[in-house]
């Protein structure tokens, strides 16, 4: 079980949590089964009718330090996305997040992604030292989507919450989108670079 999938409503006796014959580098999962410390949190979503998908919120704060986590996400269709996010923590609360959002390793000649995630946007509510920020995704007709987290800050943990916590929703509130990045893309600017010196030598 993650610890941002815990609702604590009372006391907790810790031998429940006990199992024999346990190691070190295990979890103890809720059924009984157990995970080994170094898996990755995921989540596989229905996309066939599109959406919006939350990937994690960035609590309210009023001092400095920035944490990081990035997401891979997979389809049949575009094989592998990655997405790496940063919120901007300031004495004032958090600025901005920033966001780095890569697109499949082919797309259209249009730049359109048909299958897959084609949007990253962060929104937030309250402002100031209050301000409560989340980060989303949306679904063009994906099919089965998995998102895994596959890196995250060890420090400021605190500051990211209620990771892949939430279905696929139909809207959400507007925010500010961040571009995807199509360099590494085919059509992408670096992509065409590395063909073109690849021909010439």
């Amino acid at each position: 079980v993650h610890p941002q999938q815990l609702t604590y409503d009372g006391n907790i006796t810790a031998t429940k949590f006990i199992k024999t014959g346990g190691l070190a580098t295990e979890i103890l999962c809720a059924n009984g089964d157990t995970t080994t410390i170094d898996s990755k949190l995921s989540r596989t979503y229905n996309g066939s009718a599109g959406g919006w998908i939350r990937l994690c919120n960035f609590p309210a704060g009023a001092s400095v330090g920035s944490p990081f986590i990035e997401f891979k996400v997979y389809s049949s269709y575009n094989a592998v996305q990655t997405i790496r996010l940063v919120p901007y923590y300031t004495v004032n609360g958090i600025n901005t997040v920033y966001g780095i959002f890569t697109a499949p390793t082919k797309v259209s000649s249009y730049y359109d992604i048909e299958q897959g995630v084609n949007q990253l946007f962060h929104n937030h509510s309250g402002s100031g030292t209050s301000a409560i920020y989340s980060a989303y995704v949306r679904l063009e007709s994906a099919g089965t989507v998995t998102i895994v987290v596959s890196d995250q800050s060890t420090y400021y943990t605190n500051r990211i919450t209620e990771i892949l916590t939430q279905d696929v929703v139909q809207g959400v509130a507007n925010g500010t989108q961040i571009p995807i990045t199509y360099d590494l893309a085919n059509g992408g600017i670096i992509n065409n670079m590395l063909q073109n010196w690849k021909l010439q030598h």
